[in-house]
C-alpha cells in the first residue's frame, strides 16, 4: 500500500482540494489491487498502443518498451530526469516477483517518445512527435504529463490542427 501523508501543507495553509486528492488516491490503492482490475475488465492492455511523451526512458527490468524515440535532437532517448520512466512504469510496469511496479496495462504496445530533457523542451519537438504519431495507425492512447508556459500564434495554430486531426481519427 502507498503511504501518503495525512495532510499536505503549503506554507501555513492546508489546501482542502489537495487533501481530498491525497485521500482519494490512498483510498483507491488501498481498496483495489491492479490484478483485480485486470480480472474485472478482462484485459491487461493486449492490442492497445500507448505512446508516452515525456523525458525518455531508463532501462528498467519491469518495463518492456517496444519502441523508443528521441525528438529533442540530441540522439539520446534515455531518461536523465526519471519522470518518463516513472510514467512508463505506471502505465505498463510488469508484475515481476511482486515488485511495486505494476502497471495498469502491462501487455500494451509501449512507445517512449522523449520530448523533454532536464532543461525542459521545445514546443516544436512536441509538435514534431505528435505529427509523427499521427502517421501511425497503431497508437490508441497518448500520454503527455507536461506543461507549456507560452506558445506563439503559429505554434497554437499547429497544436489546434493536430487536435483536429486526432479527433478525426476517433
Amino acid at each position: 500500500m502507498i503511504k501518503l501523508p495525512d495532510s499536505y501543507h503549503r506554507g501555513d495553509k492546508v489546501r482542502k482540494s489537495e487533501i481530498q486528492a491525497f485521500n482519494a488516491l490512498r483510498n483507491f490503492f488501498s481498496m483495489h489491487d491492479i490484478r483485480a482490475i485486470h480480472e474485472k475488465y478482462g484485459t491487461r492492455g493486449d492490442g492497445v498502443g500507448v505512446a508516452v511523451l515525456d523525458t525518455g526512458a531508463s532501462r528498467h527490468y519491469a518495463i518492456k518498451i517496444d519502441e523508443i524515440f528521441d525528438f529533442t535532437g540530441h540522439d539520446d532517448p534515455f531518461d536523465g530526469v526519471g519522470h518518463g520512466t516513472h510514467v512508463l512504469s505506471t502505465i505498463a510496469g510488469k508484475d515481476i516477483e511482486e515488485v511495486i511496479t505494476k502497471g495498469i496495462v502491462p501487455d500494451c504496445y509501449l512507445i517512449s517518445c522523449k520530448v523533454l530533457n532536464e532543461n525542459g523542451g521545445t514546443l516544436s519537438d512536441l509538435i514534431t512527435c505528435l505529427e509523427y504519431l499521427l502517421t501511425r495507425n497503431d497508437i490508441h492512447v497518448i500520454n503527455m504529463s507536461l506543461g507549456i508556459h507560452s506558445a506563439s500564434m503559429a505554434e497554437r495554430l499547429q497544436i489546434n490542427r493536430i487536435k483536429l486531426l486526432f479527433n478525426q481519427l476517433k
